[in-house]
């Protein structure tokens, strides 16, 4: 039994066009699946994803030929084409998704995933009208938790930036209090976790 090793695969559908930090459609901010896979599928993906290691790691949609594809690539595809997320034309229909595992438990601090080439290029340039480019969506995919990994996913629906937290704690006067909207999603194995791509986790 795993006392403390887990391993999570997390990926994001990147858009090759900026998407603003808002999306305006009609899905939930924050989806957690339970059992989206067996057992026996968290425990291959768990293999083939160790051997792999840590490093991110991308390909593209849609998969044309399976053949070239690993069992961990083509899960990630079929998970996305059973949640709808396809490539569009305004992507010149072909999606990116970025994938990378976690195979320890870790304080990650809250970020956003961004394009994050893009974005050293704006700042270079000091193009602060330029939006961040963000996946339309993030997932988390939980494989195999240690019995005592506690720590959940956290994500913050409506917020971007750690800046926006900030802002948020500011109480504008003594009378009001601050408050900030937080989903905590415990890790479970077989659990998928989806969030837009834009939100603070």
């Amino acid at each position: 039994m795993l006392a403390r090793p887990s391993l999570a695969l997390f990926f994001a559908a990147l858009s090759s066009t900026p998407i603003p930090s808002k999306l305006q459609n009609s899905q939930p901010e924050v989806v957690v699946f339970d059992n989206v896979l067996p057992k026996e599928g968290c425990d291959e993906l768990h293999q083939i994803a160790s051997k792999i290691g840590l490093g991110h790691r991308v390909f593209a949609r849609p998969v044309k030929d399976t053949a070239a594809r690993s069992n961990l690539e083509l899960t990630i595809h079929n998970i996305l084409s059973e949640l709808g997320d396809e490539p569009t034309r305004s992507d010149n229909d072909q999606q990116y998704v970025e994938y990378w595992t976690r195979q320890e438990w870790r304080h990650i601090e809250a970020h956003a995933d961004v394009d994050e080439n893009l974005a050293k290029e704006q700042d270079r340039e000091k193009s602060e009208d330029e939006p961040f480019r963000y996946p339309r969506h993030g997932h988390v995919l939980y494989l195999k938790i240690g019995s005592e990994v506690k720590g959940p996913t956290c994500v913050f629906p409506d917020h971007s930036s750690g800046g926006d937290l900030y802002k948020e704690f500011q109480p504008p006067s003594d009378t009001m209090s601050a408050g900030v909207d937080l989903i905590s999603v415990p890790a479970k194995d077989g659990r998928l976790l989806r969030f837009h791509g834009s939100a603070l986790h």
